[in-house]
């Protein structure tokens, strides 16, 4: 019996990337492709992979961290790559090449340090979820033969929805708009992506920024919040909420940090909650270890 699809996307999303990506079929050869082509667009019916190699220049680090509000000095001093960096990459990956898929859950663990200008690969697998047009990955990322991060994502594709009805917040504006735009725009660019990649599906479907964005900014805030408290992310888990941050709102998002006791091994656990007004759109928890 025929799989029901899982996902879709286009094999041209694919030159939107400066990175090298490579989407593999385990089943390719086989009388049961796990991935159909139809008519440029890719139709997902098993389990598939994704290679995705990439090297992340200082200074474009610096832009990142710029625009995460991040002046970590590890990361702006030394040669540490930020491991909201390397979340963010990975998400934004799935985001941009599977432009139907909205991610619900990430649980990233760092299982060591990666360094500017080193070779790093991702390696994911996309599965099937466990509801229809649902999807879960693993991404194992590697540098210098060492793995130092290692990743649960889930997520679904999403309907499109016209603009006029999506969600506001405080209102329409459009200078907001404009300027959350470039913002959106100029993260891309610091992780890698072409000047084209901000496409249509963030001013004509939720109008949403990226949840890429949303799980970059958690790390920033510990670091103004804990300034001498903290050490160093361990374990980020958040789960989004539906629909994502809107574009149309007057005012970026908010992180709002609790400290927890330090645990065993020293282990201190920050809840950490992404809000705009009175609505919550992704919570979750950090792992730090002093």
């Amino acid at each position: 019996m025929r799989e029901q699809a899982f996902l879709h996307f286009r094999l041209s999303n694919l030159s939107r990337f400066g990175d090298a990506v490579a989407i593999l079929d385990p089943a390719g050869a086989s009388p049961r492709p796990a991935l159909e082509d139809d008519g440029g667009t890719i139709v997902a019916r098993r389990k598939f992979l994704i290679l995705h190699e990439y090297r992340v220049p200082k200074d474009a680090a610096l832009r990142f961290l710029e625009i995460t509000r991040d002046d970590n000095p590890i990361h702006v001093r030394g040669d540490v790559v930020p491991g909201a960096m390397t979340l963010s990459k990975t998400l934004l990956l799935l985001e941009v090449l599977l432009d139907d898929f909205s991610v619900t859950r990430v649980k990233a663990k760092f299982t060591g340090a990666s360094f500017y200008a080193e070779r790093t690969v991702n390696h994911f697998l996309v599965s099937p979820g466990e509801t229809p047009a649902s999807a879960s990955v693993e991404v194992n990322t590697y540098q210098a033969g060492r793995m130092i991060a290692k990743m649960e994502v889930e997520g679904a594709e999403r309907a499109t929805v016209p603009a006029e009805a999506s969600p506001a917040h405080g209102g329409e504006s459009m200078p907001p708009v404009r300027e959350n735009l470039d913002l959106i725009r100029m993260f891309h660019e610091s992780l890698g992506m072409e000047a084209g990649s901000l496409a249509v599906p963030y001013r004509l479907r939720d109008r949403g920024f990226p949840r890429a964005f949303l799980a970059s900014l958690p790390s920033g805030e510990m670091v103004r919040q804990f300034r001498g408290e903290g050490g160093m992310l361990n374990v980020l888990s958040l789960d989004f909420g539906n629909p994502s941050y809107p574009v149309s709102a007057p005012t970026l998002p908010e992180v709002r940090l609790e400290k927890g006791r330090a645990g065993p091994l020293r282990f201190s656990r920050i809840h950490a909650r992404i809000v705009g007004g009175a609505r919550t759109y992704g919570e979750g928890f950090a792992l730090v270890k002093a």
